[in-house]
């Protein structure tokens, strides 16, 4: 019977009522959502649960138009590499997603998917929470998928002076750089280049997979980081990357990856309730 007082005892164990929510990616080792979101839910005695789903390019969309038609399945958080292909399959769009060309939030209802976009709203709330003043800033975002499109729109809505993209796919970049320059904040000078000079950006963000767990690379030449620059990372696996590495023994303030997670996790429990 003491048990019974407990909100979170009745939703403990997966019964023919659980609702999931599955992390769609590949790889999907580094995910923290399931370990952030799970106990939040618990706690509040819902009986939902998030699961981590590999799932490769190859069979993404065979598996979306069947997960999209479960009656037990609230809907994705997509990670590298989907965020962007997902949005052509989605039924409605957030404006923040449709400005982007990226997804990292899928709903699904009655057959139907939303798709939304909460990484640069997690990325700048990140940053506010330590203390970075994103209005009138600089920024460089390394990398033009779907992370780095969020967050170079959320830092322009914040009122960035000027971002810069860059990717390894110079034509990608070039193209956000144009999107975000015809539908973003008109106060926010886009453009898009190569990383042959820092000294002209305060705040410097990698929004690629380089230097996931096992990769010893950086996206930038460390010898082009200097003291008054912020660095901040996207991956959360290790918490402290060679970029971020080299950025803190050069005396840069740095800003490890899972904070993008911690600052949307409240949008992202509420998206799936």
């Amino acid at each position: 019977m003491e048990n019974d007082q407990n909100p979170s005892s009745k939703v403990s164990l997966i019964n023919a009522a659980t609702q999931f929510v599955w992390i769609v990616g590949d790889p999907i080792e580094q995910v923290k959502a399931p370990q952030a979101m799970n106990p939040h839910y618990l706690a509040a005695g819902e009986n939902l649960l998030v699961l981590p789903a590999p799932v490769s390019s190859e069979d993404l969309r065979t598996v979306f138009e069947g997960a999209r038609r479960l009656g037990n399945l609230r809907g994705w958080i997509a990670t590298v590499p989907h965020k962007i292909a997902l949005v052509d399959w989605m039924d409605e769009l957030s404006v923040a997603a449709r400005v982007a060309g990226a997804v990292n939030a899928v709903r699904f209802r009655d057959g139907k998917a939303f798709g939304d976009l909460f990484d640069g709203y997690g990325f700048v709330s990140g940053l506010a929470g330590r203390g970075f003043a994103t209005k009138g800033c600089s920024a460089l975002v390394i990398g033009a998928g779907g992370v780095g499109s969020a967050i170079a729109l959320a830092l322009a809505q914040e009122g960035a002076a000027r971002v810069s993209v860059v990717d390894v796919d110079g034509w990608r970049a070039q193209q956000l750089a144009l999107r975000l320059a015809e539908h973003g904040p008109a106060g926010t000078r886009f453009d898009a280049g190569s990383v042959t000079s820092a000294a002209d950006f305060r705040l410097i963000v990698n929004a690629t997979p380089v230097g996931m767990a096992g990769d010893p690379r950086s996206p930038i030449d460390p010898d082009l980081l200097r003291g008054f620059h912020v660095v901040a990372e996207v991956v959360m696996s290790p918490e402290l990357t060679p970029l971020l590495h080299a950025a803190r023994e050069l005396g840069c303030e740095i800003h490890p990856g899972k904070q993008v997670l911690d600052g949307q996790l409240q949008r992202l429990l509420d998206f799936f309730r």
